[in-house]
C-alpha cells in the first residue's frame, strides 16, 4: 500500500496493490482510494466491498489485469450502490463516487464489462446436474441450449430373434430471453438417462426432461418397446409463454435430432445386449433374441448450458 501527498489542498492518496485469487473477498480500509488487481489468471468469482465511513464526494476506482468471471460489488453496512459491474474483463476497471446525503454509491466510469470489441463476453455456465439459477441485477439477456435424457432400449425377445427397439434421443433446443421475459428464482433440472429394458423382454425406460424453470423445456427420448425393430420416438420440446414480440423470445429448436449431441446405438443382433448411445441424449440400444444375455442399453443424460448476456 502506498501513500502520496500531491497537489495544492494537499489531498492524500492512496493505493493497494493485490494478487488476488479465485473466490477472493476485498474490501476498501478507510483512506484507500484506489485498487489495482493483478492476478496470475482469470479469477472465476470475487467480492469487492465499499469503505465503511465514506466522506462525501470520496471517489473509488478498482481494475484487473485478468478477466473476474462473476463479481459482486457491494456497499458496506447501510449503503447502496448504483451502476455497479457483475463480472470484469482483462484490463477493466469501474470508478464510483460517494452520495452522503443518501448513502448511496454512483458509477462514474465502467470499462468493467467492455472488451476489445466494445461489448461484454457472455458468461457462459454448463450444467449437468440439478441447480438453481438466480437473475443478476444487471442482465439484458440469456441464450439458453439444452439437451434432454436418451431413453433406454428395450431388451430382446429370448424364444425368437426378435429384437428390442432402441431408445429414442432426447429432445434439443436452443431459447433465447430478454431479461423481462425471464422469472426469478429458476431451478435448472438436467435430463436423466433413461434406464435399460432387462431381460428377457423389458422396455426401456424414457429419458428425462431438461427445462430451464418454466421458460423452456424439452423432454426426453421414448424408452425403446420389446419385440420393435424399430426405435422409441425423440423427445419434443415446449416455451412459456410463448414466444412475443415484447419478450423478444427466438427458438430454433430440433427433436429427435439424430446425431446433433448424441448418436443412438442401434439394435443388436445374435443374442448379444444393448449398446449405449454415444455423447449427451443418446438413445440406447436394444437387446437381441434368442439368447438370455439379451438386455438393452441405457441411454445417455442431457445437458443444459446458460449464457448470460450483460
Amino acid at each position: 500500500m502506498t501513500a502520496k501527498i500531491d497537489g495544492t489542498s494537499g489531498l492524500l492518496q492512496q493505493y493497494d496493490y493485490q494478487v488476488l485469487t479465485t473466490a477472493f473477498s476485498y474490501t476498501f480500509a478507510a483512506g484507500t482510494n484506489v485498487l489495482v488487481i493483478n492476478p496470475a489468471g482469470t479469477l472465476a468469482t470475487g467480492t469487492i466491498t465499499m469503505p465503511a465511513s465514506p466522506a462525501d464526494g470520496m471517489t473509488i476506482t478498482f481494475s484487473s489485469t485478468q478477466t473476474i468471471t462473476a463479481l459482486t460489488v457491494a456497499g458496506n453496512t447501510g449503503q447502496s450502490i448504483v451502476g455497479n459491474p457483475s463480472t470484469m474483463l482483462a484490463g477493466g476497471a469501474a470508478t464510483f463516487v460517494y452520495r452522503l446525503s443518501n448513502t448511496t454509491w454512483y458509477a462514474q466510469a465502467n470499462t468493467a464489462q467492455v472488451g476489445s470489441a466494445g461489448s461484454p463476453a457472455p458468461v457462459v455456465t454448463i450444467y449437468t446436474s440439478p441447480s438453481p439459477w438466480t437473475k443478476p441485477a444487471t442482465l439484458k439477456a440469456i441464450k439458453v441450449t439444452m439437451v434432454a435424457g436418451g431413453g433406454g432400449g428395450a431388451g430382446g425377445t429370448p424364444a425368437s430373434s426378435v429384437r428390442g427397439g432402441n431408445g429414442g434421443n432426447g429432445g434439443v433446443l436452443w431459447g433465447y430471453a430478454q431479461t423481462p421475459a425471464i422469472p426469478a428464482p429458476v431451478t435448472i433440472t438436467v435430463g436423466a438417462a433413461g434406464t435399460a429394458g432387462t431381460s428377457p423382454a423389458g422396455s426401456g425406460g424414457s429419458g428425462g426432461t431438461s427445462s430451464f424453470g418454466a421458460v423452456f423445456s424439452t423432454t426426453g427420448g421414448g424408452g425403446g418397446a420389446p419385440g420393435a425393430s424399430n426405435g422409441a420416438s425423440g423427445g419434443s420440446f415446449a416455451i412459456t409463454p410463448a414466444p412475443t414480440s415484447s419478450s423478444l423470445q427466438i427458438t430454433n429448436p430440433l427433436a429427435a435430432v439424430v446425431q446433433a449431441f448424441g448418436i443412438p446405438a442401434q439394435p443388436t443382433t445374435g443374442g448379444a445386449p444393448g449398446t449405449a448411445g454415444t455423447g449427451y441424449g443418446a438413445g440406447g440400444g436394444g437387446g437381441s433374441g434368442p439368447s438370455p444375455n439379451n438386455a438393452g442399453a441405457a441411454g445417455t443424460a442431457g445437458f443444459v448450458i446458460v449464457e448470460e448476456f450483460y
